[in-house]
């Protein structure tokens, strides 16, 4: 992987994962199961996905969070390959609409942001009441 500096993240055509994200008990099990049953959509829960990207960035010494704006074309794309593949391996089908729910990936934005600009986060909230 490189890490030439880059302002944009690679364009691509595959859409970007959404992320369902929360913190203990605030629903996101309840908003998984819904999502689930949705045509196109299929539901990893709790699935290490973002742990192996954390893994590659570390194998190559770019895990240090200063570095990630600093990602180039090469390295995200390489990225990007280690996400989906771990994504298959963990059961996707490579075709439905991917949630990754892993309710603690909310300390990933800044990644996943730089991975996949257009990528989407669910927040689930729970009122504490």
């Amino acid at each position: 992987m490189d890490s030439d500096p880059c302002d944009s993240a690679v364009e691509s055509d595959e859409p970007a994962p959404v992320f369902l994200v929360g913190f203990p008990r605030s629903g996101t099990t309840l908003l998984d199961k819904i999502m689930d049953d949705l045509p196109g959509i299929q539901v990893l829960e709790e699935r290490p996905l973002m742990g192996a990207v954390r893994k590659a960035l570390k194998e190559n010494d770019q895990d240090d969070p200063k570095q990630i704006p600093h990602l180039g074309d090469n390295a995200i794309a390489a990225l990007r390959a280690v996400y989906w593949r771990t994504a298959r391996d963990n059961g996707w089908d490579g075709k439905s609409r991917l949630i990754d729910k892993m309710p603690l990936n909310l300390v990933e934005s800044p990644l996943v942001l730089k991975l996949w600009p257009r990528a989407r986060f669910v927040l689930a909230i729970r009122d504490p009441r």
